[in-house]
């Protein structure tokens, strides 16, 4: 390549390429359906002002009274689903950094979050308990099924040779830390 040519960069081949009519076309409807909607607001604001301007100065101030506790009910709503979310986002960073701790597979993380943290511990644990069960009679079940595990060496003093299939996982331990040293 000389260094006369600039580089060839190559585009996406499905990027779609719009005209100026295309693009004014969308834009158009796009506008047209914001406008439609603010006026429909500003309509609704409007009948909503000469609604209240036809009451009575105390019938005017239940209706705003009636109207800022509707407001406010709204957003204590909204507070309080963005709290839940808060709290939810919470108990599943500290459920995660919880499994880490113990070994645990985090992926689980979603699957063990309850109403508060004390379920949510008891979740944790019985997860735990369960899957070291699974993964000891996991391990004794590979154990019992490789055809190629060493045997025990005979010892002075001992019988037989025992096939690791048959061990238990004690034996199998022990077995396993005496060929450690």
């Amino acid at each position: 390549m000389d260094n006369n040519q600039e580089p060839q960069v190559q585009e996406p081949a499905a990027e779609k390429k719009f005209t100026q009519a295309e693009l004014d076309e969308i834009i158009g409807k796009r506008l047209a359906k914001e406008r439609a909607k603010f006026e429909e607001q500003l309509k609704s604001k409007v009948g909503e002002a000469e609604r209240l301007a036809k009451l009575n100065e105390e019938e005017r101030a239940r209706e705003e009274i009636k109207i800022a506790q509707d407001n406010l009910d709204k957003m204590t709503a909204e507070f309080n689903k963005m709290k839940a979310d808060f709290e939810q986002q919470q108990m599943l960073a500290q459920v995660t950094k919880e499994l880490s701790d113990r070994n645990l597979p985090i992926g689980m993380a979603n699957n063990l979050i309850g109403k508060d943290a004390e379920v949510t511990k008891a979740n944790i644990d019985a997860f735990e308990n369960t899957w070291k069960t699974s993964l000891e009679a996991a391990i004794k079940n590979e154990i019992k099924n490789n055809a190629s595990s060493p045997r025990l060496e005979l010892r002075e003093g001992e019988g037989q040779t025992k096939d690791p299939k048959d061990m238990s996982f004690e034996e199998f331990a022990k077995y396993y830390k005496n060929q450690q040293q």
